[in-house]
């Protein structure tokens, strides 16, 4: 299993309204909130064709003229601000929706259908309309009622609402931050741990190399001509001209010298936190890429970590589901058990004991955030 950290860039947004974004999520259905009332004849008449207009201002659903290809799960979206004074013009504009009787939102000329991203509806976004009998047909499917509120038909007393995607200030405790992510969320993961460890306990990191690995060059490594174009923008210890091939810790980690990790982050001085601070810290390290990559990146991970915490054995675990006989880990709800549990440096900081996993989330927890102000290139890892 790999987990992944998406990057919420496009998603159902509407005109600025009083200096502020608004976008569409799933919030408890509440006839007293204007955010949550909508008109168009496409609600109240059935087979027409409109837009589908908020009620409290004139500002509709629209498709993103300028939208990359941004995907998410698979599913093409692409979505945009337009007012409604300039929509309607023509029926295929990217504007227009017919609602049809199942209660799918379906856009007219784009041949997709408005979805409450995994049902969660932290976001919503145009997906291949789904048939009855998938799984995520549900999400697709909305109830029209008489006062104007957009109910989810996979979340019950849930209805589509208007609000602003602003991070919320939240109140962080102290010794409860983890960092965790998969693949190359993985790699990032074990960046953020080891920069920033005087503030994060542990991590989580699932088929992940060692820090700073990817662009450190090693006395057995292959190198090749810069260009413009390489894999490996920057090396560090190349010759001038010169650069490593791309992910060459997790195609070649027998490349790696293990010994020579610890020392870059050692060195580089008040560029991160103190690497002191990873000396009690918590480590857990899986392996499930089994045909990408043809494993131990993982195992130089470890290796890493072995030599910067005190308790190696206690505190760095590693699963490698690619190993003959192994069965299906939740690697997800091990590495929580790990890294928060009894004796983590987390739990000994916070003074609080892990509860066991609840049987469903809250939805509230859930949350889209625009990323646009933090990005200098929309080209930029997407």
């Amino acid at each position: 299993m790999t987990t992944k950290l998406v990057l919420l860039l496009a998603v159902w947004h509407f005109k600025d309204l009083v200096g502020a974004s608004l976008d569409l999520v799933l919030a408890p259905c509440d006839i007293q909130d204007s955010f949550q009332l909508w008109n168009g004849s496409v609600l109240s008449h059935p087979g027409a064709i409109s837009p589908v207009k908020s009620a409290f201002s004139e500002l509709c659903f629209a498709v993103e003229a300028d939208s990359t290809s941004s995907t998410l799960g698979g599913g093409p979206i692409g979505l945009t601000e337009a007012a409604c004074g300039k929509q309607g013009v023509h029926p295929d504009d990217g504007t227009n929706f017919v609602l049809r009787d199942n209660g799918q939102l379906h856009m007219i000329g784009d041949g997709r259908c408005l979805d409450a991203g995994g049902g969660y509806g932290a976001f919503f976004g145009l997906w291949d309309c789904h048939p009855p009998g998938s799984q995520d047909y549900l999400h697709q499917r909305f109830v029209v009622k008489a006062s104007g509120l957009l109910e989810s038909m996979s979340s019950p007393g849930f209805c589509i609402a208007a609000t602003t995607m602003e991070l919320p200030r939240l109140q962080i405790r102290p010794g409860s931050i983890i960092s965790a992510g998969g693949s190359s969320g993985g790699d990032m993961a074990i960046q953020f741990h080891v920069a920033f460890s005087a503030s994060v306990s542990a991590v989580c990191g699932h088929d992940a190399q060692p820090y700073h690995c990817a662009v450190q060059r090693f006395a057995a490594d292959n190198l090749v001509p810069a260009t413009p174009e390489s894999g490996t923008p920057h090396c560090s210890g190349c010759p001038p001209n010169m650069t490593l091939i791309y992910d060459h810790c997790k195609n070649h980690p027998e490349w790696v010298d293990v010994g020579q990790l610890p020392d870059y982050p050692r060195r580089i001085g008040g560029a991160i936190d103190d690497v002191a601070n990873l000396s009690d810290t918590y480590v857990y390290l899986s392996r499930s890429e089994c045909e990408t990559y043809k494993g131990g990146a993982e195992v130089n991970t470890q290796a890493m970590y072995a030599m910067m915490t005190t308790l190696p054995d206690k505190q760095i675990l590693y699963r490698d589901q690619c190993a003959p006989g192994r069965g299906s880990i939740d690697v997800d709800e091990e590495c929580l058990g790990h890294v928060l549990g009894p004796g983590s440096k987390a739990a000994n900081k916070t003074g609080s004991v892990l509860q066991p996993p609840a049987v469903s989330g809250k939805r509230n927890n859930s949350r889209a955030f625009r990323q646009a102000a933090f990005l200098d290139d929309f080209n930029l890892g997407f």
